[in-house]
């Protein structure tokens, strides 16, 4: 899976590299655990009308906003995107 060509990773990224790793446990229990590559592709699809940043998708996708109210927190232009 390629999200972005950058050093920065989706938590669910981490999730994966970090199965056998103590911080595991942690990363359990955010909400990357329960992405799937599926997921994050169709995001990063759906995404391209909005013009985003790079970083504005890797925290969308770290924080998975499910309210337009917590869509201003990771991304500061989303009135601007999204009309709102």
């Amino acid at each position: 899976m390629k999200i972005l060509e950058a050093v920065a990773l989706t938590n669910f990224e981490v999730v994966n590299f970090l199965r056998s790793i103590l911080v595991y446990d942690y990363l359990v229990e955010i909400a990357a655990c329960n992405l799937t590559t599926e997921n994050i592709d169709e995001f990063l699809e759906k995404s391209k009308t909005y013009v985003l940043a790079k970083a504005e998708m890797l925290n969308i996708i770290n924080v998975r906003p499910s309210t337009a109210v917590e869509i201003f927190s990771p991304t500061w232009r989303a009135r601007k995107h999204l009309c709102l």
